[in-house]
Protein backbone atom coordinates (compact mmCIF):
# COMPACT_ATOMS: atom_id res chain seq x y z
CA UNK A 1 0.00 0.00 0.00
CA UNK A 2 1.08 3.79 -0.57
CA UNK A 3 2.60 5.83 1.93
CA UNK A 4 0.06 8.52 2.31
CA UNK A 5 3.19 10.98 2.26
CA UNK A 6 4.15 10.56 -0.76
CA UNK A 7 0.92 12.64 -2.40
CA UNK A 8 2.90 15.73 -2.45
CA UNK A 9 1.80 18.24 -0.38
CA UNK A 10 0.52 21.04 -2.87
CA UNK A 11 -2.17 22.73 -0.97
CA UNK A 12 0.15 23.02 2.04
CA UNK A 13 2.38 24.81 0.40
CA UNK A 14 -0.05 26.36 -1.74
CA UNK A 15 -1.86 27.90 1.75
CA UNK A 16 1.58 29.00 2.97
CA UNK A 17 2.59 31.02 -0.11
CA UNK A 18 -1.09 32.84 -0.09
CA UNK A 19 -0.40 33.54 3.57
CA UNK A 20 3.01 35.08 2.49
CA UNK A 21 0.72 37.41 -0.10
CA UNK A 22 -1.76 38.22 1.69
CA UNK A 23 1.01 39.80 4.81
CA UNK A 24 3.12 41.71 1.96
CA UNK A 25 0.37 43.21 0.24
CA UNK A 26 -1.06 44.58 3.43
CA UNK A 27 2.15 45.52 4.09
CA UNK A 28 2.66 47.10 0.64
CA UNK A 29 -1.38 49.33 1.36
CA UNK A 30 -0.20 49.99 4.27
CA UNK A 31 2.87 52.06 3.16
CA UNK A 32 1.51 53.19 -0.14
CA UNK A 33 2.82 56.26 -1.19
CA UNK A 34 1.36 57.08 -4.64
CA UNK A 35 4.55 57.76 -7.46
CA UNK A 36 2.08 57.68 -10.28
CA UNK A 37 3.58 60.07 -13.40
CA UNK A 38 2.36 60.66 -16.90
CA UNK A 39 3.34 57.36 -18.24
CA UNK A 40 1.12 55.50 -15.29
CA UNK A 41 -1.65 57.65 -15.92
CA UNK A 42 -1.61 56.45 -19.50
CA UNK A 43 -1.17 53.23 -18.30
CA UNK A 44 -4.50 53.49 -16.04
CA UNK A 45 -6.15 55.32 -18.83
CA UNK A 46 -5.31 52.82 -21.62
CA UNK A 47 -6.34 49.48 -19.23
CA UNK A 48 -9.57 51.52 -18.30
CA UNK A 49 -10.65 51.88 -22.54
CA UNK A 50 -9.51 48.19 -22.98
CA UNK A 51 -12.46 46.85 -20.13
CA UNK A 52 -15.22 49.30 -20.96
CA UNK A 53 -14.85 50.18 -24.60
CA UNK A 54 -12.74 46.78 -26.52
CA UNK A 55 -9.92 48.98 -27.36
CA UNK A 56 -6.69 51.52 -26.46
CA UNK A 57 -7.88 54.22 -28.16
CA UNK A 58 -6.94 57.57 -25.48
CA UNK A 59 -8.46 59.88 -27.30
CA UNK A 60 -11.64 60.14 -25.12
CA UNK A 61 -9.59 61.10 -22.44
CA UNK A 62 -8.97 64.55 -22.25
CA UNK A 63 -6.60 64.75 -19.65
CA UNK A 64 -4.54 62.30 -20.84
CA UNK A 65 -1.30 64.65 -21.56
CA UNK A 66 1.01 64.74 -24.69
CA UNK A 67 3.93 63.09 -23.02
CA UNK A 68 4.60 59.89 -24.73
CA UNK A 69 1.42 59.70 -26.53
CA UNK A 70 0.89 59.78 -30.41
CA UNK A 71 -1.46 60.75 -32.29
CA UNK A 72 -2.88 58.82 -35.71
CA UNK A 73 -5.67 60.36 -37.02
CA UNK A 74 -8.22 60.82 -34.81
CA UNK A 75 -6.64 58.37 -32.23
CA UNK A 76 -4.41 59.00 -29.94
CA UNK A 77 -2.67 55.98 -28.48
CA UNK A 78 0.10 55.12 -25.61
CA UNK A 79 3.63 54.27 -26.86
CA UNK A 80 3.94 52.03 -23.59
CA UNK A 81 1.37 49.14 -25.77
CA UNK A 82 -0.98 47.27 -24.62
CA UNK A 83 0.44 44.29 -22.24
CA UNK A 84 0.08 46.10 -19.15
CA UNK A 85 -3.12 46.47 -19.68
CA UNK A 86 -3.69 42.70 -20.78
CA UNK A 87 -2.32 42.20 -16.96
CA UNK A 88 -4.45 44.41 -15.15
CA UNK A 89 -7.48 44.24 -16.76
CA UNK A 90 -8.93 41.70 -14.46
CA UNK A 91 -9.07 44.45 -11.65
CA UNK A 92 -10.12 46.88 -13.68
CA UNK A 93 -12.92 45.42 -14.51
CA UNK A 94 -14.07 45.98 -10.96
CA UNK A 95 -12.71 48.83 -10.57
CA UNK A 96 -14.19 51.09 -13.20
CA UNK A 97 -16.99 49.96 -12.00
CA UNK A 98 -16.65 50.49 -8.50
CA UNK A 99 -16.43 54.15 -8.70
CA UNK A 100 -12.68 53.88 -7.46
CA UNK A 101 -10.27 56.58 -8.08
CA UNK A 102 -7.61 56.38 -10.64
CA UNK A 103 -4.95 56.44 -7.51
CA UNK A 104 -6.45 53.91 -6.09
CA UNK A 105 -7.35 51.52 -9.16
CA UNK A 106 -3.34 51.56 -9.77
CA UNK A 107 -1.92 51.22 -6.24
CA UNK A 108 -4.40 48.03 -6.08
CA UNK A 109 -2.95 46.42 -9.08
CA UNK A 110 0.41 47.76 -8.50
CA UNK A 111 0.60 46.12 -5.16
CA UNK A 112 -0.64 42.60 -6.10
CA UNK A 113 1.15 42.21 -9.00
CA UNK A 114 4.62 43.10 -6.57
CA UNK A 115 3.75 40.65 -4.08
CA UNK A 116 2.92 37.81 -6.27
CA UNK A 117 6.00 38.73 -7.93
CA UNK A 118 7.83 38.33 -4.73
CA UNK A 119 6.14 35.17 -3.64
CA UNK A 120 6.73 33.57 -6.86
CA UNK A 121 10.66 34.13 -7.06
CA UNK A 122 10.39 33.17 -2.81
CA UNK A 123 9.55 29.63 -4.20
CA UNK A 124 11.70 29.53 -7.03
CA UNK A 125 14.72 30.40 -4.59
CA UNK A 126 13.42 27.51 -2.12
CA UNK A 127 14.43 25.24 -5.03
CA UNK A 128 17.65 26.50 -5.68
CA UNK A 129 19.06 27.47 -2.47
CA UNK A 130 19.21 26.98 1.35
CA UNK A 131 15.83 28.02 2.80
CA UNK A 132 17.91 31.11 4.92
CA UNK A 133 19.72 32.46 1.68
CA UNK A 134 15.80 31.82 -0.19
CA UNK A 135 13.89 33.72 2.47
CA UNK A 136 16.78 36.52 2.53
CA UNK A 137 17.08 36.99 -0.49
CA UNK A 138 13.06 37.45 -1.20
CA UNK A 139 13.25 40.17 1.34
CA UNK A 140 15.07 42.17 0.02
CA UNK A 141 13.52 41.51 -3.49
CA UNK A 142 10.33 42.47 -1.94
CA UNK A 143 11.91 45.17 0.69
CA UNK A 144 15.40 46.33 -0.22
CA UNK A 145 15.00 46.80 -4.10
CA UNK A 146 12.77 49.30 -5.75
CA UNK A 147 10.32 46.71 -6.36
CA UNK A 148 8.70 48.39 -3.09
CA UNK A 149 8.97 52.21 -3.61
CA UNK A 150 8.61 52.30 -7.62
CA UNK A 151 6.76 49.55 -8.80
CA UNK A 152 4.36 49.20 -5.64
CA UNK A 153 3.34 52.58 -5.84
CA UNK A 154 1.95 52.84 -9.14
CA UNK A 155 0.90 51.98 -12.75
CA UNK A 156 4.35 51.13 -14.00
CA UNK A 157 5.23 48.37 -16.52
CA UNK A 158 8.04 46.96 -14.44
CA UNK A 159 6.00 45.35 -11.87
CA UNK A 160 4.01 42.96 -14.65
CA UNK A 161 7.73 42.33 -16.01
CA UNK A 162 9.07 41.34 -12.56
CA UNK A 163 5.76 38.81 -12.21
CA UNK A 164 6.68 36.90 -15.61
CA UNK A 165 10.28 37.15 -14.89
CA UNK A 166 10.20 35.58 -12.14
CA UNK A 167 7.17 32.97 -13.44
CA UNK A 168 9.50 32.40 -16.56
CA UNK A 169 12.25 31.13 -14.11
CA UNK A 170 10.66 29.11 -12.38
CA UNK A 171 9.96 27.11 -15.52
CA UNK A 172 14.16 28.16 -16.32
CA UNK A 173 15.12 25.90 -13.63
CA UNK A 174 12.65 23.19 -13.88
CA UNK A 175 13.83 20.42 -15.49
CA UNK A 176 10.72 19.09 -16.09
CA UNK A 177 9.75 18.24 -19.90
CA UNK A 178 7.27 20.81 -20.41
CA UNK A 179 8.68 23.46 -18.49
CA UNK A 180 10.10 25.31 -21.56
CA UNK A 181 6.63 26.06 -22.22
CA UNK A 182 6.39 27.96 -19.15
CA UNK A 183 9.56 29.59 -19.42
CA UNK A 184 8.85 30.68 -23.26
CA UNK A 185 5.47 31.83 -22.78
CA UNK A 186 6.36 33.88 -19.51
CA UNK A 187 9.31 35.75 -20.96
CA UNK A 188 7.92 36.71 -24.39
CA UNK A 189 4.81 38.11 -22.34
CA UNK A 190 7.29 40.32 -20.38
CA UNK A 191 8.71 41.40 -23.91
CA UNK A 192 5.26 42.09 -24.50
CA UNK A 193 4.58 44.40 -21.77
CA UNK A 194 7.94 45.93 -22.41
CA UNK A 195 9.88 45.35 -25.68
CA UNK A 196 13.30 46.11 -23.34
CA UNK A 197 12.60 42.69 -21.43
CA UNK A 198 12.90 40.86 -24.43
CA UNK A 199 16.95 39.80 -24.03
CA UNK A 200 16.05 37.36 -21.77
CA UNK A 201 14.16 35.81 -23.87
CA UNK A 202 16.78 35.87 -26.71
CA UNK A 203 19.85 34.51 -24.34
CA UNK A 204 17.33 31.72 -22.36
CA UNK A 205 16.27 30.55 -26.42
CA UNK A 206 19.89 30.45 -27.11
CA UNK A 207 20.13 28.01 -23.91
CA UNK A 208 17.54 25.68 -25.22
CA UNK A 209 18.79 25.45 -28.53
CA UNK A 210 22.21 24.00 -27.04
CA UNK A 211 19.97 21.12 -25.04
CA UNK A 212 18.33 19.54 -28.08
CA UNK A 213 15.29 20.03 -30.48
CA UNK A 214 12.70 18.68 -28.28
CA UNK A 215 13.25 21.64 -25.30
CA UNK A 216 13.99 24.70 -27.94
CA UNK A 217 10.56 23.58 -29.40
CA UNK A 218 8.55 23.85 -26.23
CA UNK A 219 10.24 27.10 -25.55
CA UNK A 220 9.59 28.04 -28.86
CA UNK A 221 5.74 27.39 -28.67
CA UNK A 222 5.27 29.26 -25.53
CA UNK A 223 6.52 31.94 -26.68
CA UNK A 224 4.05 32.03 -30.08
CA UNK A 225 1.14 33.33 -28.68
CA UNK A 226 2.97 36.83 -26.65
CA UNK A 227 5.27 37.72 -29.78
CA UNK A 228 2.18 37.12 -31.97
CA UNK A 229 0.45 39.84 -29.56
CA UNK A 230 3.37 42.09 -30.19
CA UNK A 231 3.11 41.96 -34.16
CA UNK A 232 -0.43 42.23 -34.36
CA UNK A 233 -0.26 45.31 -32.00
CA UNK A 234 2.39 47.16 -34.07
CA UNK A 235 0.11 46.26 -37.09
CA UNK A 236 -3.15 47.50 -35.78
CA UNK A 237 -1.96 50.66 -33.57
CA UNK A 238 1.65 51.79 -35.74
CA UNK A 239 0.90 50.32 -39.14
CA UNK A 240 4.07 47.71 -39.32
CA UNK A 241 4.14 44.15 -38.06
CA UNK A 242 7.91 45.23 -36.64
CA UNK A 243 7.46 48.74 -35.62
CA UNK A 244 7.04 49.21 -31.68
CA UNK A 245 5.68 52.47 -30.10
CA UNK A 246 8.84 53.90 -28.62
CA UNK A 247 9.74 54.11 -32.39
CA UNK A 248 7.47 56.73 -32.90
CA UNK A 249 8.84 59.18 -30.29
CA UNK A 250 12.16 58.52 -32.16
CA UNK A 251 13.71 57.20 -29.19
CA UNK A 252 17.98 57.55 -29.37
CA UNK A 253 20.66 55.44 -28.83
CA UNK A 254 23.57 57.85 -29.23
CA UNK A 255 24.92 58.06 -25.23
CA UNK A 256 27.53 57.49 -23.95
CA UNK A 257 27.69 54.43 -23.03
CA UNK A 258 30.95 54.45 -19.99
CA UNK A 259 29.70 57.69 -18.82
CA UNK A 260 25.90 55.95 -18.20
CA UNK A 261 26.82 52.87 -17.03
CA UNK A 262 28.94 54.28 -14.02
CA UNK A 263 25.70 56.69 -13.18
CA UNK A 264 23.39 53.55 -13.73
CA UNK A 265 24.90 51.03 -11.87
CA UNK A 266 27.21 53.45 -8.86
CA UNK A 267 25.65 57.19 -9.62
CA UNK A 268 24.01 58.89 -6.44
CA UNK A 269 21.16 59.57 -8.08
CA UNK A 270 20.01 55.93 -9.48
CA UNK A 271 22.72 53.86 -8.92
CA UNK A 272 21.60 50.24 -8.41
CA UNK A 273 24.43 49.25 -6.77
CA UNK A 274 24.08 52.39 -4.80
CA UNK A 275 20.60 51.82 -3.74
CA UNK A 276 20.61 48.05 -3.38
CA UNK A 277 23.92 46.80 -2.59
CA UNK A 278 22.96 43.34 -1.72
CA UNK A 279 22.76 43.09 -5.84
CA UNK A 280 26.43 43.42 -6.87
CA UNK A 281 26.70 39.60 -5.56
CA UNK A 282 25.42 38.85 -8.73
CA UNK A 283 28.67 39.76 -10.07
CA UNK A 284 30.79 36.72 -8.65
CA UNK A 285 28.47 34.53 -9.64
CA UNK A 286 28.83 34.98 -13.22
CA UNK A 287 32.92 33.95 -12.88
CA UNK A 288 31.31 30.62 -10.93
CA UNK A 289 29.16 29.93 -13.66
CA UNK A 290 31.78 29.97 -16.58
CA UNK A 291 33.93 27.52 -15.41
CA UNK A 292 31.47 24.96 -15.14
CA UNK A 293 29.10 26.19 -18.55
CA UNK A 294 28.42 22.57 -19.48
CA UNK A 295 26.48 22.42 -15.96
CA UNK A 296 22.37 22.45 -16.28
CA UNK A 297 21.71 25.22 -13.41
CA UNK A 298 25.57 27.41 -14.70
CA UNK A 299 24.37 27.72 -18.18
CA UNK A 300 21.18 29.54 -16.67
CA UNK A 301 22.83 31.77 -14.58
CA UNK A 302 25.16 32.54 -17.77
CA UNK A 303 21.53 33.40 -19.33
CA UNK A 304 20.59 35.43 -17.09
CA UNK A 305 24.06 37.22 -16.04
CA UNK A 306 24.30 38.08 -20.16
CA UNK A 307 20.93 39.17 -20.25
CA UNK A 308 21.19 41.35 -17.13
CA UNK A 309 24.24 43.32 -18.63
CA UNK A 310 22.85 43.25 -22.18
CA UNK A 311 20.09 45.63 -20.06
CA UNK A 312 22.57 47.64 -18.98
CA UNK A 313 24.35 48.26 -21.75
CA UNK A 314 21.08 48.92 -24.09
CA UNK A 315 19.91 51.86 -21.43
CA UNK A 316 23.59 53.26 -21.18
CA UNK A 317 23.84 53.55 -24.85
CA UNK A 318 20.08 55.38 -24.86
CA UNK A 319 20.43 59.07 -25.09
CA UNK A 320 17.75 59.43 -21.94
CA UNK A 321 19.31 57.02 -19.32
CA UNK A 322 18.02 59.17 -16.46
CA UNK A 323 15.76 56.42 -15.16
CA UNK A 324 12.45 58.64 -15.06
CA UNK A 325 11.42 61.51 -12.01
CA UNK A 326 8.96 61.23 -9.41
CA UNK A 327 10.45 58.19 -7.70
CA UNK A 328 12.63 56.95 -5.41
CA UNK A 329 15.98 55.15 -6.70
CA UNK A 330 16.05 53.38 -9.72
CA UNK A 331 13.52 52.71 -12.22
CA UNK A 332 14.30 51.29 -15.90
CA UNK A 333 16.96 48.63 -14.19
CA UNK A 334 13.90 46.83 -12.43
CA UNK A 335 13.83 45.20 -15.42
CA UNK A 336 16.74 42.89 -14.58
CA UNK A 337 16.31 43.24 -10.49
CA UNK A 338 14.37 39.49 -10.32
CA UNK A 339 17.24 37.88 -12.38
CA UNK A 340 20.05 40.18 -9.84
CA UNK A 341 18.18 38.53 -7.26
CA UNK A 342 18.28 34.77 -8.30
CA UNK A 343 22.20 35.16 -9.29
CA UNK A 344 22.83 36.40 -5.86
CA UNK A 345 21.44 34.48 -3.93
CA UNK A 346 23.15 31.40 -6.20
CA UNK A 347 27.07 33.06 -5.56
CA UNK A 348 26.15 33.34 -1.51
CA UNK A 349 24.84 30.02 -1.21
CA UNK A 350 27.85 28.63 -3.59
CA UNK A 351 30.43 30.52 -1.32
CA UNK A 352 29.36 30.86 1.74
CA UNK A 353 31.61 33.46 2.77
CA UNK A 354 29.90 35.83 0.96
CA UNK A 355 27.36 36.18 4.01
CA UNK A 356 29.72 38.53 5.29
CA UNK A 357 28.96 41.27 2.30
CA UNK A 358 25.42 39.80 1.15
CA UNK A 359 23.90 40.33 5.32
CA UNK A 360 25.16 43.82 5.52
CA UNK A 361 24.50 44.68 1.98
CA UNK A 362 21.01 43.59 2.16
CA UNK A 363 20.47 45.08 5.39
CA UNK A 364 21.09 48.39 3.68
CA UNK A 365 19.21 47.93 0.91
CA UNK A 366 16.13 46.77 2.87
CA UNK A 367 17.06 50.72 5.54
CA UNK A 368 17.28 52.87 2.56
CA UNK A 369 14.07 51.58 0.35
CA UNK A 370 12.31 51.83 3.86
CA UNK A 371 13.41 55.16 4.48
CA UNK A 372 12.94 56.09 0.75
CA UNK A 373 9.27 55.65 0.92
CA UNK A 374 8.81 58.72 3.09
CA UNK A 375 6.83 61.19 1.31
CA UNK A 376 8.52 64.86 0.39
CA UNK A 377 7.27 67.82 -1.95
CA UNK A 378 10.01 67.25 -4.26
CA UNK A 379 9.70 63.35 -4.60
CA UNK A 380 13.39 63.08 -4.41
CA UNK A 381 14.42 65.02 -7.37
CA UNK A 382 14.90 68.35 -6.45
CA UNK A 383 18.29 68.31 -7.88
CA UNK A 384 18.64 66.30 -11.21
CA UNK A 385 22.10 65.15 -11.19
CA UNK A 386 23.51 65.35 -7.73
CA UNK A 387 27.66 65.21 -6.91
CA UNK A 388 27.30 64.82 -3.40
CA UNK A 389 25.45 61.89 -0.88
CA UNK A 390 23.26 64.79 0.65
CA UNK A 391 22.26 65.97 -2.43
CA UNK A 392 21.16 62.78 -3.69
CA UNK A 393 17.62 61.22 -2.88
CA UNK A 394 19.34 58.76 -1.01
CA UNK A 395 20.96 61.04 1.27
CA UNK A 396 18.04 63.15 1.61
CA UNK A 397 16.19 59.90 2.39
CA UNK A 398 18.89 59.09 5.12
CA UNK A 399 18.79 62.90 6.18
CA UNK A 400 14.87 62.69 7.18
CA UNK A 401 15.64 59.56 9.47
CA UNK A 402 17.97 61.37 11.42
CA UNK A 403 15.78 64.33 11.79
CA UNK A 404 12.26 62.19 11.99
CA UNK A 405 13.03 58.66 12.79
CA UNK A 406 9.45 58.01 14.25
CA UNK A 407 7.83 57.07 10.66
CA UNK A 408 10.82 54.86 9.42
CA UNK A 409 11.35 53.25 12.83
CA UNK A 410 7.55 52.37 12.50
CA UNK A 411 8.13 51.32 8.78
CA UNK A 412 11.36 49.10 9.84
CA UNK A 413 9.10 47.10 12.73
CA UNK A 414 6.38 46.45 9.49
CA UNK A 415 9.25 45.10 7.55
CA UNK A 416 10.65 43.23 10.42
CA UNK A 417 7.64 41.24 11.10
CA UNK A 418 6.88 40.89 7.36
CA UNK A 419 10.80 39.54 6.98
CA UNK A 420 9.82 37.37 10.30
CA UNK A 421 7.10 35.62 8.11
CA UNK A 422 8.80 35.15 4.95
CA UNK A 423 11.82 33.43 6.71
CA UNK A 424 9.01 30.86 8.79
CA UNK A 425 6.86 30.23 5.44
CA UNK A 426 10.09 29.81 3.69
CA UNK A 427 11.51 26.66 5.94
CA UNK A 428 8.25 25.72 6.09
CA UNK A 429 7.79 25.05 2.40
CA UNK A 430 11.62 23.47 1.95
CA UNK A 431 10.57 21.17 4.68
CA UNK A 432 7.67 20.09 2.94
CA UNK A 433 9.26 20.16 -0.13
CA UNK A 434 12.10 17.68 1.14
CA UNK A 435 9.34 15.59 2.35
CA UNK A 436 7.80 14.96 -0.95
CA UNK A 437 11.02 14.54 -2.52
CA UNK A 438 11.74 11.56 0.32
CA UNK A 439 8.29 10.12 -0.12
CA UNK A 440 8.35 10.28 -3.97
CA UNK A 441 12.30 8.43 -3.08
CA UNK A 442 10.47 5.82 -0.92
CA UNK A 443 7.62 5.29 -3.45
CA UNK A 444 10.35 4.57 -6.14
CA UNK A 445 12.95 2.02 -3.68
CA UNK A 446 12.31 -1.82 -4.14
CA UNK A 447 9.77 -3.22 -1.98
CA UNK A 448 7.97 -0.04 -1.50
Amino acid sequence: MRDQRSSPPRSRIALILIAIFLGLACFYGATFNFRGVTDTHANSLQTRALVRHGDIDLARYPNVGRAFVVRRGHHVFSVYGAGISLVAAPIYVIASRSHLSDRASQGIVSLLIVAAAVVTLLYLLLRLVRPTIAAFAAVVFGLGTTMWPVAAMALYQHGSVALFQSIAMTGLFSRRRRAPLLAGFSFAMAAFIRPQAALPLITCGVVYLTEGWRRATYFIAGAIAPLLGIAIQNRWVWGSWFTSGYAQIHFRFNGSVARATFQLLLGWWRGLFVYSPFLILALPALAIALPRARGFTERRMIALAGASLGTVFLYARASDWTGGLNQFGYRYLLDVTPMLVVLSAWAWSRLDWLRVIAIPAGALSIMTMTFGMAPNRFAWDFIMFPRSFAEAPIGQAWIVFVHHPGQDIRRLLGVAAVATLIFLAGRKVSRLNEDKAGSRTLAMSPGS
